[in-house]
């Protein structure tokens, strides 16, 4: 191998390098605030159950009302 050869394929290995690792803390961001949102989720865990629980609408009378119509048009009835 020439010594032209090192020059041309070294910045080639140090962006590789640069994108590897930049990569490497993107997933560990990523795990961190999947992390944090598990944490939250099973945080707010009980409190959802108890509201569930102590709603007066079950899943019949949802669908007495809203028939068999789609989240969308659901979605669409409570802002109007």
């Amino acid at each position: 191998m020439l010594q032209s050869d090192l020059v041309v394929r070294q910045p080639i290995i140090d962006k590789t390098d640069a994108k590897t690792k930049e990569l490497e803390l993107t997933i560990e961001r990523m795990e961190k605030e999947n992390r944090e949102f598990r944490d939250l989720i099973l945080e707010m865990l009980p409190t959802i159950k108890d509201q569930v629980e102590q709603s007066e609408l079950t899943k019949t009378d949802v669908k007495k009302i809203y028939g068999t119509k789609t989240a969308q048009e659901i979605d669409d009835l409570s802002h109007e």
